[in-house]
């Protein structure tokens, strides 16, 4: 039972482009190249920008290991290298709270900013408007589809390999709203 990280990212870069009126150049600073969730993360995005969003340009992904010190580094050399630059993606809790931190190091203003999980750093940073707004994963649905399933276990039922437990994008509109705030894991 988890999260389809592909389709959460790519949902992520729906709202992206959307903001960016589907011009500009955006950077992604990814927690790994290894993980499924990090390569599913960059991937989805990735993926749904090219075959949708044929004005952006994507600049080559960059690690920072989910550490936020070192993805505000990155952000700031990204940064100072793309003067240009309209948007960046954080594609977890600590590769957004460093991007955020690294555009405020660098000074920066006028990017838009999305990320992913719900730390109280990103529902701060959504609130206040430093970042456009984020996915959440479902970790009520991940507890409900894991006890239905273990129920269907214990009953001898078959059950599928993976179940997806869904995902939310969530910003300044919709954060307050009862399905949101039960889903952040502040």
């Amino acid at each position: 039972a988890a999260t389809d990280n592909k389709a959460a990212a790519a949902e992520a870069a729906k709202h992206m482009s959307e903001a960016l009126g589907g011009t500009g150049k955006v950077a992604l600073v990814v927690h790994d190249q290894t993980s499924k969730s990090g390569t599913d993360r960059r991937d989805g995005f990735t993926e749904w920008m090219r075959a949708n969003a044929p004005g952006i340009t994507l600049l080559e992904p960059q690690y920072g290991g989910g550490d936020q010190a070192e993805s505000a580094d990155i952000t700031k050399a990204i940064i100072a290298a793309n003067p240009d630059l309209k948007g960046i993606y954080g594609s977890n809790e600590g590769s957004a709270i460093g991007v955020v931190k690294g555009v405020q190091e660098a000074g920066a203003t006028g990017l838009t900013i999305v990320g992913f999980d719900s730390g109280q750093a990103q529902v701060d940073a959504i609130q206040d408007g430093t970042m456009l707004g984020a996915i959440t994963q479902n970790p009520v649905g991940m507890g409900e589809e894991l006890v239905i399933a273990a129920v269907k276990a214990i009953n001898g039922e078959a059950l599928p390999k993976v179940i997806d437990t869904g995902f939310y994008w969530y910003d300044k509109t919709n954060i307050d709203a009862p399905e949101i705030q039960a889903v952040l894991y502040q």
